[in-house]
């Protein structure tokens, strides 16, 4: 059996088409970027610049919240003026740069609020783009569309083992700045790797209008201070402003990440805004376009609900798994950083499986599907939580309760990720295919910043910088573990409910979601 899912496993990647390997080599290395840092960050601020809980939460799930919302500018930029390629090779830029500053930040808390700010603000110029990239590598009615968004699914979690393993042993091993400055290496293997094969993906992504690129901006106004900088942007043209908004708007999202603990206002309105011009772009959509917006809207909200509770992987559980899990397993003892590879692991043994299972089941299925990804996460957390009443006296849980929850959660991924990427870059209007991109990926922040308030609830209180009593801890992730578990079964209820709605609406359509 082993053997025939190797097999299987090397047959998907020769029969795979050369543009689906090359763009899930380049996602993998950019969410080894993500996940490294993703490893690092939290368990980095609580300990060595002694963060409180509450803290080091906002810091994170705001700057994972950028990382989200940038797609959003990303894909307006990709779809009017530069194309999906130019805008992840400027991504990659930007990010390998915030790695950079990141090296410095055990010497100074600003070189890592500023090379935070590069890395939130590159990734989201590159997440969602190299999405949507893929997707118009597809024709429309490719069978094989989904499974490839399962194999590119995988490759992203591949990257994520990866990283968590490497850059968390790394920094534990030698030091916080060398593992940040690991995970910059990979995002810049992967924009070299674009460069250079870019051929293969046939001219697709690239800008829509080239001369655009080369215009100048020229502006008139009657306003002085804007007057004497018109000379100089006459002379630079339009990608290069690009260029120049993309550092500064790092640097505004530096200051962003230094504040981050009163920004749920600023996210608050981005969404407003955000869903603003969604109701005014719905209107002008024929009714086909109309139906398909209302579908995705509808699930992105469970896609949301399901990806607050993941988004705790490097946060609420990397901090439970430092200070409740016993990882001493068989003599060895693995870092609470490199546990984090589990969740990926996960993805990368069942991948194989999973895209057997939808080219078998198809596209008729969607929604049981999804339906089974938000079941997953009530097993995960209910894993957490017999974890935390079968603990030890010091208050230590069994490290096997972290891989059951860990790999529930992944399977769980693997039934709603792959499956909400395809269907946006299907279903989505095609002049809006890069914004909508942007908007799915912008649930994301709003899943991070819900993540947040999850974090804050379950706050464990320092008896010094760093230092907690594990047995308070422990009653506190326990009592909040029942609670998630709780909303889970509920929202698993919710959406069984709203199935035969579903299939009412799209009953128009060519084909139902069943």
């Amino acid at each position: 059996m082993k053997t025939q899912t190797i097999q299987y496993k090397i047959n998907i990647i020769k029969e795979s088409p050369k543009f689906l390997l090359l763009l899930s080599f380049i996602e993998m290395w950019e969410r080894f970027s993500y996940y490294g840092m993703r490893a690092l960050l939290v368990i980095f601020m609580t300990s060595v610049f002694g963060f409180s809980d509450p803290k080091a939460y906002a810091i994170y799930s705001v700057y994972a919240a950028l990382s989200y919302a940038g797609p959003v500018l990303g894909g307006i930029l990709a779809d009017r003026l530069m194309g999906f390629q130019k805008m992840i090779v400027l991504g990659a830029l930007v990010n390998s740069f915030g790695h950079l500053a990141m090296v410095f930040s055990g010497i100074s808390q600003t070189m890592f609020y500023i090379g935070l700010g590069f890395v939130a603000f590159g990734s989201g110029m590159f997440k969602g783009n190299i999405s949507n990239l893929l997707g118009s590598c597809y024709n429309d009615n490719d069978p094989k569309r989904d499974s490839g968004f399962t194999v590119f699914y995988v490759a992203v979690n591949l990257g994520g083992f990866l990283a968590s393993v490497l850059c968390g042993y790394v920094a534990y091993a030698y030091g916080w700045h060398y593992g940040f400055g690991l995970a910059g290496i990979g995002m810049l293997l992967g924009v070299i790797t674009l460069i250079r094969f870019r051929a293969i993906l046939n001219g697709k992504g690239m800008p829509p209008k080239p001369d655009a690129l080369k215009r100048s901006l020229s502006i008139k106004t009657t306003a002085s201070s804007i007057k004497i900088l018109n000379p100089f942007l006459r002379k630079l043209s339009n990608e290069s402003l690009v260029w120049i908004g993309s550092g500064i708007t790092s640097l505004i999202c530096a200051l962003i990440l230094y504040y981050s603990e009163n920004m749920m206002l600023f996210f608050t309105i981005i969404g407003i805004a955000t869903m603003a011009y969604v109701s005014y772009e719905f209107t002008k959509q024929s009714s086909k376009d109309k139906r398909n917006m209302f579908i995705l809207g509808l699930l992105t909200i469970f896609f949301v609900c399901f990806f607050a509770l993941e988004m705790q992987i490097g946060s609420l559980i990397a901090l439970f798994t430092e200070r409740n899990v016993e990882t001493a397993v068989f003599g060895i003892t693995i870092p609470s950083t490199v546990s984090q590879s589990m969740n990926p692991l996960s993805i990368i043994l069942f991948g194989s499986l999973a895209n057997r299972l939808w080219l078998k089941i198809g596209y008729k299925h969607n929604l049981t599907r999804f339906g089974g990804g938000l079941a997953m996460m009530v097993i995960s957390f209910l894993a957490l939580y017999i974890g935390c009443l079968t603990a030890n006296s010091g208050g230590l849980v069994n490290y096997s309760y972290l891989i059951i929850s860990a790999f529930a959660m992944g399977i769980g991924e693997l039934c709603i990720a792959p499956l909400m990427l395809s269907l946006c870059s299907l279903l989505a209007p095609q002049r809006l295919k890069g914004f909508f991109m942007g908007v799915l990926m912008l649930s994301m922040a709003f899943a991070n910043m819900a993540g947040m308030l999850i974090g804050k609830f379950m706050s464990v209180p320092q008896l010094s910088p760093g230092l907690i009593n594990p047995l308070v801890s422990l009653n506190i992730y326990q009592e909040g573990f029942f609670k998630i578990m709780v909303f889970n079964i509920a929202l698993c209820i919710v959406f069984i409910g709203i199935i035969p709605l579903i299939n009412k609406i799209t009953n128009a359509i060519n084909y139902k979601y069943q």
